[in-house]
């Protein structure tokens, strides 16, 4: 079975709310329990140019216990969500966007949050600017440090700067189309199945906009600042693969010791062994690994005896 397959996907109720920060519609989904009445829950924030179907068997991998609440969303600009493509002004706006989802479907349940890659950026910026409350992060490649090609991050970073002031803002910039690929070489998973699934996405691939890119590396920046972890109260999990390519993997572990230096929240970084990016989209080996660090991680601290 495929993370697209139609019966995984028939358990995901879809529907439509509109942002708060400009009214554009936002798509998510709620995976609810089969018998009992939820009494926690846990936020899917899937990466760049992901859908919500695309992980639609995370829960019954997972397997939690059959009170746990599953919310996930297609990211403004993405998926069958509103806003221009590709495109965000502040990654406020994306934690604003998941924060109203929560608020209208999960209500005061507490909730852990896992993410891919450019989720978990939104997971991390959203906690650390008290947008998002979560009991636990845990991480899969996530996007903490922009990759420094094609174009170097010294020539990236002030050109997004300066265009995205500019009326080419929600231009796409044309590079980092890894769906242009072969699947020998590819960077993103090692599943022959897996890369299918990304390129047979429903959803029109757009590169990232000059905008997207500056909005990156400013949240980037903001999940790296001293005085900013030290508001960190949660615990947090980052898991990556030993093979990554997509981003820069250096991230991972700096992160990891900076905030080690500023807070007490318990901080953990794990590699898998031959993983590419997309962790949760890998040959079985790979994704089960991965598959268990996060059971772990959720069951000590979104279980009814977590430590506070």
């Amino acid at each position: 079975m495929t993370p697209t397959d139609t019966t995984a996907a028939a358990n995901w109720h879809i529907a439509n709310l509109d942002s708060p920060v400009d009214g554009v519609p936002i798509r998510f989904g709620v995976y609810r329990p089969k018998q009992k009445k939820p009494s926690r829950a846990v936020l899917l924030l899937n990466g760049r140019s992901e859908w919500i179907e695309k992980y639609a068997e995370v829960p019954d991998w997972i397997q939690l216990s059959d009170d746990i609440l599953w919310v996930t969303l297609d990211h403004r600009g993405q998926g069958d969500s509103g806003g221009a493509r590709a495109f965000v002004a502040h990654y406020d706006d994306y934690a604003a966007d998941a924060a109203s989802v929560m608020e209208a479907v999960a209500e005061d349940l507490p909730y852990a949050i896992i993410s891919h890659s450019m989720g978990g950026l939104v997971a991390l910026h959203g906690t650390l600017r008290g947008q998002l409350k979560p009991v636990a992060l845990g991480l899969c490649s996530p996007l903490l440090a922009m990759p420094n090609s094609p174009l170097p991050r010294k020539i990236a970073r002030p050109l997004s700067r300066v265009v995205s002031k500019t009326v080419f803002r929600q231009q796409p910039t044309g590079i980092g189309s890894q769906k242009k690929h072969r699947f020998a070489g590819n960077h993103l998973t090692s599943s022959f199945t897996g890369f299918g699934i990304v390129r047979g996405s429903p959803y029109l691939f757009i590169s990232p906009t000059f905008g997207w890119i500056e909005a990156t590396f400013d949240a980037c920046d903001r999940v790296f600042d001293p005085e900013t972890l030290k508001k960190l109260q949660v615990p947090v999990r980052i898991i990556g693969g030993s093979q990554e390519q997509v981003i820069d993997p250096a991230g991972w572990s700096s992160w990891c010791m900076e905030a080690a230096h500023h807070t007490q929240a318990p901080i953990e970084f794990y590699r898998v062994s031959q993983g590419r990016h997309e962790l949760l989209n890998e040959i079985p080996r790979v994704r089960n690994q991965t598959i268990a660090l996060l059971k772990g991680w959720l069951q000590k601290y979104l279980s009814p005896q977590a430590p506070e």
